[in-house]
């Protein structure tokens, strides 16, 4: 079988990226060829890169503009979109009939992503959620959950990974990994700071790592963010941008971060999987996230933010509702984590947990 997959190019570091990557990886294991039509992170000719074909973006977003030529040069057995369905023109989806894996990070699913989905030949649904809510939609979904190698994102000497990123031992270590993008922030940026300016207060000795751009033009200031509310400078890190650009913080050195932290946060107004989610927990590092859309069932081990349905839901731009995440509700989830930092317990549970969503078990279960 020939397959072409159309989302961010396998050498991307984004969560559609990874996907991207091992999912090509175990259709080549499986004997298939495999064609990447990546609508971000490639300009120029078509690249071989381990056997797979990668084809570079076009001139338009999200491939508008070429993925129907890429799927008449290529001729694939079947074409696999990883992308929000909203952003995809329909007549093209039409045209090629593809299989599209689909997060769903409102609810209920939001009109444009329905009306979408009806010109493809099939959903893929990456959350329980999601597929719940399509059905609700009148849609016909799989449920196919995203998954993470769990042999780079697993248990290491925990000592030596908080000395490697100049952790002291008896210090709160927290971290989040997610795009500051937008405003407000999906993934609660701000509002992570300011539960962290209350939290830091009480617990000097503490440090949140935000794996994100401070100062993204498309989304906040967070440097500033973090003034407002007071986080002392010393308290809050962030990455080094030029190891960013160049691509540097690698699945490894990402897993040395989950290793050293004491709790991953990351209560995002909705998600459609949260794919760093799980790396962490395969890392043994225990999660607090939000109590809706996909983050609910992919906390195995940690604390879920408390969401009410009448007062903390937002109606977007999509005419859907995301989740508006209290900040004293995370400063409570901060300090019942601080009150088991250390104990070994939520770290096993959260790396047993995310071994149900290795890459290999699920194109075992939901793929193959």
């Amino acid at each position: 079988m020939k397959a072409l997959i159309s989302s961010n190019a396998q050498f991307v570091g984004s969560g559609y990226g990874v996907q991207t990557d091992l999912m090509a990886r175990l259709l080549m294991q499986h004997g298939h060829l495999v064609v990447v039509a990546g609508f971000f992170g490639h300009h120029g000719p078509p690249m071989n890169i381990g056997g797979v074909i990668t084809l570079p973006s076009s001139f338009a977003e999200w491939n508008n503009d070429s993925l129907k030529a890429d799927v008449e040069c290529e001729r694939p057995d079947v074409t696999v979109i990883l992308a929000d369905a909203w952003v995809i023109n329909p007549e093209m989806m039409e045209a090629i009939r593809p299989v599209f894996w689909v997060p769903v990070d409102h609810k209920p699913v939001p009109p444009m992503v329905r009306e979408h989905l009806f010109a493809v030949r099939h959903v893929w649904s990456m959350s329980k959620f999601g597929n719940a809510e399509l059905i609700k939609a009148g849609l016909r979904p799989t449920y196919v959950p995203h998954g993470v190698d769990t042999d780079v994102f697993r248990p290491i000497d925990r000592a030596a990974a908080r000395k490697a990123w100049d952790i002291p031992e008896d210090t709160f270590f927290a971290m989040c990994v997610g795009a500051n993008k937008g405003w407000p922030s999906r993934k609660s940026l701000d509002r992570i700071l300011k539960a962290w300016g209350a939290f830091v207060y009480k617990h000097p000795k503490s440090i949140l790592y935000m794996h994100t751009l401070p100062n993204e033009a498309s989304g906040i200031d967070l440097e500033r963010v973090a003034k407002f509310y007071g986080v002392p400078k010393a308290s809050l890190r962030f990455p080094d941008l030029y190891r960013m650009r160049r691509n540097e913080y690698s699945a490894d050195v990402m897993n040395g971060l989950y290793n050293a932290a004491d709790v991953f946060v990351l209560p995002s107004a909705g998600e459609g999987f949260g794919v760093p989610v799980i790396e962490a927990q395969a890392a043994g590092c225990p999660v607090i996230v939000s109590d809706a859309t996909a983050q609910t069932e992919l906390c195995g081990s940690g604390w879920l933010v408390p969401v009410n349905q009448m007062d903390d839901m937002m109606m977007t731009l999509q005419y859907a509702e995301q989740a508006n995440v209290r900040p004293s509700a995370i400063l409570k989830c901060l300090v019942a984590a601080h009150k088991r930092m250390g104990e070994d317990g939520p770290r096993a549970a959260a790396r047993k947990f995310a071994l149900d969503y290795d890459y290999r078990v699920v194109w075992d279960k939901y793929m193959g």
